[in-house]
This record gives structure tokens, sequence and C-alpha cells, in this order.
């Protein structure tokens, strides 16, 4: 088909008021292209992804180590580049040794440490003497870098724990 040198500068000139009629504004070229850009990425596509799901007990003869706790290192969490989101939750139910309907006269400490690809360590502690039997912990990071986490438990006391993790990502 051919198309007269008019027509083909009119599409040229449409084109353009498409483009730049909603990117318009008192913005230059590097903020046209940082706005264009942003809408291209609106179209992509993004699902949740589960990284890790897990129930673990732990009782006294799990503490027989110089630590004198039991401790779980699960196999780091890979996260791709362009993730929006890392979600952890981590729900912790201690119990007394003698009778477990005792909710303030049980005993029992936790630790979560999770450490991004950059090294930067975050951690919580609980400690649930006179604090309560149940402890829930969660965890969300926007943007998280890409590569690998590392996530360690450390448990105290009787009990169970359960841990969770999934990521907002491109497909």
């Amino acid at each position: 088909m051919y198309m007269r040198p008019q027509a083909g500068i009119g599409m040229a000139i449409a084109l353009m008021v498409l483009i730049l009629v909603p990117l318009s504004g008192c913005i230059g070229p590097q903020e046209v292209a940082q706005r264009l850009l942003q809408r291209l990425e609106a179209e992509k596509r993004y699902e949740w992804r589960e990284l890790l799901s897990d129930v673990q007990s732990f009782r006294f003869l799990d503490i027989v180590n110089t630590n004198a706790a039991k401790i779980e290192r699960y196999p780091p969490l890979t996260v791709k580049e362009g993730t929006r989101y890392l979600h952890l939750h981590f729900n912790v139910s201690f119990s007394n040794l003698v009778n477990p309907e005792w909710r303030y006269v049980t005993t029992g400490y936790v630790n979560i440490t999770i450490v991004d690809p950059a090294g930067v360590n975050r951690s919580r502690d609980f400690n649930a003497l006179g604090m309560g039997n149940e402890y829930k912990e969660f965890f969300y990071f926007i943007d998280p870098l890409p590569g690998n986490w590392s996530i360690t438990v450390t448990v105290r006391g009787i009990g169970e724990y359960t841990i969770f993790a999934q990521v907002y990502e491109p497909v």
C-alpha cells in the first residue's frame, strides 16, 4: 500500500501528540523519557510467588547444643530483579511443659534474623516470659534488593512456629 508523504507526516504528528500530550507539562526531555518509561513499565505483569512455607516444632530436647536453642537456617530466598514486594510472616506458639493453659507462666525465646544481599541484618527478638504464649511478626520490604536473602530462626522452649515468605515479582 502506497502512502502519500503528507499522510506520513500527519501520522507522525498524530503520534507525537498522542505521546507528548499525556507527558506534557513544564518538564525537560529527561523527565519526558522517565515518564514514558514509567508508563511502559506499568504494563508489566506481576504475580505473587511463594518462596518459603514451613512449620517446625521445638522441644527441650532440641536445645542440646552450645547455644541452648534450636537453630533453623533456611536455604537462601532468591529475589528477582524488578520485584516489588517481599513479605515474610512468622508466627510462634509457646507451650508450658506442665499445663498448656498457663499462658503467662510460659517461657520461651525466639530470634528471627534476615540478611539481605547487601549484608544488612534485620532481626527481631521475643521473650515469652510474662508476655503470653503467642508471637506474630511481619516483615514487609518494598522494592527488595535482587539476590539471595538468608533467614535464620533461633527458638528456645516448647512450641511450634510457622514461617511463610512470598514475593510480588514480574512474570
